[in-house]
């Protein structure tokens, strides 16, 4: 340990200027404060005797007084604790703390190091503490739905049969805080899933008046609107969302493969994405629940595989990175195959043990997912008693030997494939798209 001396009214102060030995494993909340006889000019009126006074240095910018209180009332009777601020709002520079006894002040001076906070000793421990940290709470969760609810209602006075369904981050358990809400919206015309029912990407195709069919009501207004493709039904959805909800900020990307609304409401502070022809979000979302649902080592695992890779600008979905929900398959795809044993069934597996238990069938966008949709949640017992430690460094090995140059990773197989093989299996089945990190 390096000991900075420094004199104020002439007594030697000692302070810490290193973190504690590596060999030790400790949490981002530990903190190592630097302590030293007291005697330096006080930032207060009160005078404390100086052989009861400690004079306490370090990383205080994150430490309470509390928590030096609670950290130094092991050595004795702490009276009072004095913390001096150079930055307003940015926390202690340094503190005092004060002892009944003069015995407790010295014995404390002379250990020069006082860690505050809690040691977490086991990785599982930290990868459960970060999932909680960036997680969303349950009060955003509340929030989000109840919001979700209002935008519904709203809608419904055009489309009085229309649901809107959250997917995405905000429902599968890997939503961080102030991530976008996703919104799957059926407008209730019986019109057929797919990105075949988007219509013709002209936005010259004129939309009714919002005014004229909010006075003609629900009923008449749906009818009207019809008449119009999905494509160009979430444009008038933008143009009513501009009229209703003054204060947001909308827009409309209708040329895109997948037809969105893009929606900011600064009073709530959400970010919202609308489609109204990607049903399989839904089945999607469906299937990382039942994964969560499986093993209670998934989701932490996803959670910090994410923030990780987020950190690492690695989570853009743009140029060679990916998007979030493919980093989340990354690991299911380690956890169903590259475990050992498996942690996690593959979709095929589970959907052929879904038809052996004649289970109903259910299909979305001509694809079969009952599966999915009517399936329960993958109730197999696994053998793995790996540690969430052991999943952590084995994913990242496993990411190390990839090659995304040669090879794709077929989710719903678990297998690395090469491109050539998986491009000409995918003309024979067309599914294995949706199954894909590339």
């Amino acid at each position: 340990m390096k000991a900075d001396n420094r004199c104020g009214n002439g007594r030697l102060h000692h302070w810490a200027s290193q973190p504690l030995p590596q060999t030790t494993l400790v949490s981002s909340e530990q903190r190592d404060l630097g302590v030293g006889k007291g005697g330096a000019k006080r930032p207060r009126t009160e005078r404390w005797p100086d052989e009861c006074t400690v004079f306490v240095a370090g990383d205080l910018h994150r430490t309470s007084e509390a928590e030096i209180r609670e950290a130094f009332s092991k050595y004795g009777t702490v009276q009072n604790v004095t913390s001096w601020h150079n930055i307003p709002r940015k926390g202690a520079e340094y503190s005092f703390v004060n002892f009944l006894e003069p015995g407790a002040a010295a014995a404390v001076a002379g250990l020069k190091r006082v860690p505050v906070g809690q040691v977490v000793v086991k990785l599982d421990a930290q990868v459960g503490r970060l999932c909680e940290l960036v997680s969303l709470s349950e009060e955003s969760k509340r929030a989000r739905a109840e919001y979700c609810s209002r935008l519904c209602g709203l809608l419904r006075q055009f489309f009085p049969a229309c649901s809107l369904d959250l997917f995405g981050s905000s429902v599968n358990g890997y939503g961080a805080r102030g991530c976008d809400l996703d919104l799957f919206l059926d407008f209730g015309l019986g019109d057929p899933d797919g990105p075949q029912a988007n219509g013709p990407s002209d936005d010259q195709v004129p939309l009714p008046s919002v005014a004229e069919l909010l006075a003609a009501g629900p009923d008449a207004a749906a009818e009207v609107l019809k008449e119009l493709p999905p494509r160009h039904r979430l444009r008038f959805v933008c143009k009513a969302l501009k009229k209703r909800l003054a204060p947001i900020q909308v827009c409309c990307f209708i040329s895109a493969r997948v037809p969105i609304v893009k929606l900011h409401d600064p009073r709530f502070g959400l970010s919202c994405d609308i489609n109204c022809t990607s049903r399989l979000s839904l089945v999607n979302t469906r299937l990382l629940q039942l994964y969560n649902a499986a093993d209670p080592r998934v989701r932490p695992l996803v959670v910090f595989v994410r923030t990780w890779m987020r950190s690492h600008f690695l989570l853009t979905g743009r140029g060679n990175t990916l998007t979030s929900y493919a980093a989340s398959m990354l690991v299911v795809c380690w956890l169903q195959r590259c475990a050992r044993p498996p942690v996690l069934p593959t979709p095929e597996q589970m959907m052929a043990r879904h038809a052996e238990s004649g289970g109903e069938t259910c299909e979305v966008e001509g694809r079969e997912c009952g599966y999915i949709v009517k399936g329960e949640p993958c109730a197999v017992p696994t053998e793995n008693r790996q540690t969430l430690a052991e999943l952590v460094r084995g994913f990242f090995d496993f990411c190390a030997s990839l090659n995304f140059d040669t090879h794709v990773v077929c989710l719903r197989t678990a297998e690395l494939v090469e491109r050539g093989v998986f491009y000409k299996e995918l003309h024979k089945t067309p599914e294995w798209k949706h199954f894909r990190v590339r």
